[in-house]
């Protein structure tokens, strides 16, 4: 399968229905396995991708810019930080769509 850097979800419309998937780094795992089965198995169609600090900070690289978001609070709410390792946005037409997707990623992830 030929290697596709972009990602355009980015800038897709938006889709029928969506679902936000995150994901922690287990400290017992090496994240690179699981990065090496996704990039070599998700579609670019599926959604899109974020890597979050945690995940370049496990792997030993730095993004220039990329840092941990801020908690904010106001008046009348509050908003903590919570930035995971990997998140993914997955796209789709429809529910099942989306679950289906969410199992092959499940799959990949847990090798």
């Amino acid at each position: 399968m030929a290697q596709q850097f972009s990602q355009p979800g980015i800038l897709a419309s938006t889709p029928l229905c969506g679902r936000s998937l995150i994901f922690r780094i287990d400290p017992e795992v090496d994240p690179r396995q699981a990065l090496t089965w996704l990039l070599d198995g998700f579609n670019p169609d599926w959604g899109v991708l974020g890597l979050g600090e945690p995940l370049i900070k496990a792997l030993g690289s730095e993004v220039p810019g990329l840092r941990t978001f801020k908690a904010l609070s106001g008046a009348s709410c509050a908003i903590p930080s919570t930035q995971q390792a990997l998140w993914i946005l997955l796209r789709g037409q429809g529910p099942s769509e989306l679950f289906d997707w969410f199992e092959r990623i499940q799959s990949l992830t847990d090798g």
